[in-house]
């Protein structure tokens, strides 16, 4: 049994997908807190990604382990929160969205103006 979960993570270059067996219930907020912690190099997407990820890992519990995450370039996997992905992060537009049952609003991130294209105003 699990709590699986998974998010879109949407780039100019095309969508990467991570998979979480056991902690859907809170990757919404997870993946809020990689985003704005990636946010120091937003004008660095590979980096900024490779950030999104490392953190999501380690908060997942699934750092060094052969359970617990995936990450893939298509949307199949097991998503029971609604429409796979049930949380889309878009880094063309440093965003994030949560869809299906189970979440009560979207995370509120703590990103400084930017302009919508990942430039600080």
């Amino acid at each position: 049994m699990g709590d699986r979960r998974v998010v879109g993570i949407k780039t100019d270059e095309g969508e990467l997908y991570f998979y979480s067996h056991n902690s859907g219930r809170n990757l919404h907020i997870i993946a809020a807190e990689a985003l704005e912690k990636s946010w120091v190099r937003h004008d660095d997407i590979p980096y900024a990604l490779r950030m999104i990820l490392d953190y999501m890992i380690d908060q997942t519990g699934s750092r060094d382990s052969e359970y617990g995450s995936g990450i893939g370039f298509t949307d199949k996997f097991e998503d029971e929160y609604g429409p796979c992905p049930s949380i889309q992060i878009d880094l063309r537009n440093w965003t994030i969205g949560v869809s299906g049952w189970g979440d009560v609003a979207v995370p509120v991130l703590n990103l400084p103006q930017h302009d919508g294209q990942g430039s600080r105003m």
